[in-house]
């Protein structure tokens, strides 16, 4: 009788093809306990496969909605220089000011 115990993250194992490979023989044979895996394990496993790619992908829309919040949360609080009186010195370094 032999055991083989691997810890490790099936989402982030499963990038890989040979690791995908393997873990799907596992599920396929009842030899895995933990968390259910989110793709399917019947389905044959692409051994040039960039299983990374909707992770790359979801992780760039997640950072562009990020870059947006801020950008937006930034220019709320800047006002338009052309709406002032002291047109003059726009461009100018000022000191720190405390807003009131």
């Amino acid at each position: 009788m032999a055991l083989l115990i691997i810890v490790g993250n099936p989402e982030v194992l499963s990038l890989d093809p040979m690791w995908r490979s393997f873990l799907n023989y596992v599920r396929r044979n009842n030899g895995c306990k933990g968390a259910e895996i989110s793709w399917n394990y019947e389905e044959e496993v692409d051994v040039a496969g960039d299983y990374a790619e909707g992770y790359r992908n979801a992780g760039m829309d997640d950072m562009n909605a990020l870059t947006m919040r801020l950008q937006e949360r930034t220019l709320a609080g800047v006002s338009t220089r052309a709406n002032e009186s002291d047109d003059e010195g726009a461009n100018v370094d000022r000191p720190w000011r405390d807003t009131e």
